[in-house]
């Protein structure tokens, strides 16, 4: 058995992405990636892993503050609407409110053939739902 341990990084202590980083760095270096990367939090797990690769224990994880990289606002509205054609564009709480505005500019603007993206803002990037397939998953009792 070899213990890991796997840095990752996130920009809040609740409720935001984690991006894996390494099992092979040092303190240090995976200090100065979060620095590089603008991470405001480092993530330690520490894990204990067999001679086949199953992991056999998890310890908790460790968050440390990043010295020298600010504190990111939250987001409010994490869902945006922009066309394509103009410059319309307007940013919305919900998903059903951007999809709404998605449509409702598409038919005022049907003869001019104007189309509408929907975006969704994460903590690093935007991501376009019309590349994202959605997965319903059903919690069933036994």
């Amino acid at each position: 058995m070899r213990n890991i341990i796997r840095w990752s990084l996130t920009t809040a202590v609740r409720d935001a992405d984690v991006w894996h980083l390494s099992d092979s760095l040092t303190f240090q270096q995976a200090l100065a990636e979060a620095q590089r990367e603008n991470f405001p939090y480092l993530v330690q797990r520490r894990l204990l892993v067999t001679r086949d690769g199953r992991v056999a224990r998890i310890s908790r994880k460790s968050i440390l503050r990043v010295p020298g990289v600010p504190l990111r606002a939250p987001l409010n509205y994490r869902w945006h609407a922009e066309c394509l054609r103009c410059e319309c564009r307007a940013q919305f709480q919900s998903q059903m409110d951007a999809e709404w505005w998605r449509d409702i500019h598409e038919f005022e603007n049907y003869s001019d053939g104007h189309l509408v993206r929907v975006l969704l803002e994460t903590d690093k990037s935007l991501i376009d739902m019309a590349d994202v397939a959605d997965v319903e998953i059903v919690n069933r009792k036994r």
